[in-house]
């Protein structure tokens, strides 16, 4: 999901990730959920040492359900990152579906009132200004435009309108 340019970046990050969240932590708390099973605990001293029975029943229930939980809490995560990359596929489909398709440049050659008409048609793209859901680069008009067919008469093709930069400190006129 990643350039190929950023793969060993993501890679190294994965790597941190999983010893910051998993490796480390984990027998930390494993070892805390363990614990209140213990049954009977060593005292030497007043001091608080090992655990030297621990009931099974429970231990089994904690365990695994620590286990069962974690792995859940990694499912809906991996769900809301599918969900996530499926919407956005999906809406850049929708958008890809309001385009008009290609033209041949047959179909870009006027047809007024049933006869074929001999005008000259626009060979260079259009520039547009991109609607605001649109995604970044796709600036080209791909459907027809008024300005490809002047009609029956020979009119002058004005040139494209191209988009206007904005710089800071630069004056527009």
């Amino acid at each position: 999901s990643v350039d190929e340019q950023e793969r060993p970046f993501a890679l190294g990050m994965q790597f941190v990730l999983l010893r910051t969240l998993a490796y480390i932590p984990t027998p930390i708390y494993f070892g805390a959920v363990i614990d209140t099973t213990c049954m009977l605990w060593q005292q030497d001293c007043g001091v608080h040492g090992s655990c030297w029975e621990y009931d099974v029943t429970s231990f089994r229930f904690v365990y695994f359900g620590l286990a069962a939980s974690l792995k859940f809490v990694g499912f809906i995560f991996i769900f809301l990152t599918w969900y996530s990359i499926k919407h956005k596929e999906a809406q850049a489909e929708r958008w890809h579906q309001h385009l008009p398709p290609l033209g041949t440049v047959s179909e870009l050659v006027c047809h007024v009132g049933g006869r074929k008409s001999h005008a000259r048609t626009r060979s260079c793209p259009v520039f547009i200004l991109p609607r605001p859901d649109a995604p970044v680069g796709m600036l080209l008009d791909r459907g027809h435009s008024s300005l490809s067919c002047p009609g029956n008469g020979l009119k002058a093709i004005p040139p494209p309108v191209l988009l206007p930069h904005h710089h800071r400190g630069s004056a527009h006129v």
